[in-house]
Formats: structure tokens, C-alpha cells, sequence
């Protein structure tokens, strides 16, 4: 159909959207044409390869990465847990060493009373001397081992 007695309006649905190319047919200049295009496929081919296997260490590198930071993951929550737990213990012993601190306070307050008693202090002293010489565990060492004569000789018993 010819286009020219058809108005310009309706031009774009009577021209197909693909024409036919006419390709000359010269053998000297295809062959070489020829030749540039297997050249650039091949080129283009390497580079895939290329491309490819840098794509492959690249996924093998994230893999690795992606084991090693679930392995730090694990062990930070392993650190997590037993930080908590020191912290626990830490708080348990802090109270418990704040009740042995009130029971040493009430002790010491107990033996300065006693301390202030009149009359008690020397006697008892003493008598707690005498009780602890005589004791029969005491009497098992009747001979003085080296060190304590070397303690005794210094001044220090």
C-alpha cells in the first residue's frame, strides 16, 4: 500500500515498525567484517569468563564472612551470658558481704560492751589465756618445730 494517498494522521499504522534490510552481499568485505565480529565475540566471551569466576570467589568470600560473623555472633552472646552471670554473682556476694558486715558490727559493738564491763576485761582475758594453755589439742606440740624457735629468737612470739 502506498503511504502517500493515505493522510499523515494514519502514517504510523500502515508503516510496519520493522522494515527489511537489504545487507550487501560482498564476500571480501563480510569475510573481514566477519573476522572483527568473531574477534569481539570472543573478547566479550573471555571477559564473561572472567567476570564469572571473580563472581564465584566473590560468593565463596561472602560465605566465609558470612560464617565467621556467625561464629563472633555466637561468641558475643556466650560473652553476653557470662557477663551476666558474673554480674549476679557479683551482686550475691556484695549482699552477702554487706550481712557479714552488719554481723561483724554487731559483734564488735557485743565485745566492746563486754569490754566496758567493770571487772570483766582483765579476768576474762586472762582466764581465756589459762583455758587455751591448758587445752589439751595444745599439749600435743611439746616440741617446738625450727621455725617457731627461729620466731621466738627474733622477737616476734
Amino acid at each position: 500500500m502506498d503511504p502517500t494517498f493515505v493522510p499523515a494522521k494514519y502514517h504510523p499504522f500502515i508503516i510496519p515498525a520493522l522494515r527489511r534490510i537489504y545487507l550487501n552481499a560482498d564476500p571480501s568485505r563480510s569475510s573481514a567484517a566477519s573476522r572483527q565480529l568473531q574477534e569481539q565475540l570472543s573478547a566479550i566471551k573471555k571477559e564473561n569468563e572472567d567476570l564469572a569466576s571473580k563472581l564465584k570467589g566473590r560468593n565463596r568470600d561472602i560465605k566465609l564472612l558470612l560464617t565467621k560473623c556467625e561464629s563472633n555472633m555466637a561468641a558475643a552472646s556466650t560473652h553476653a551470658k557470662g557477663e551476666r552471670d558474673a554480674r549476679l554473682e557479683n551482686e550475691r556476694l556484695r549482699d552477702e558481704l554487706d550481712q557479714l558486715a552488719e554481723r561483724h558490727n554487731a559483734l564488735q559493738a557485743k565485745f566492746a560492751e563486754r569490754e566496758h564491763r567493770p571487772g570483766s576485761s582483765a579476768e576474762s582475758d586472762a582466764r581465756l589465756s589459762d583455758d587455751r594453755r591448758d587445752h589439751p589439742r595444745n599439749h600435743s606440740r611439746s616440741v617446738p618445730c625450727a621455725q617457731t624457735q627461729t620466731y621466738q629468737t627474733r622477737g616476734f612470739l
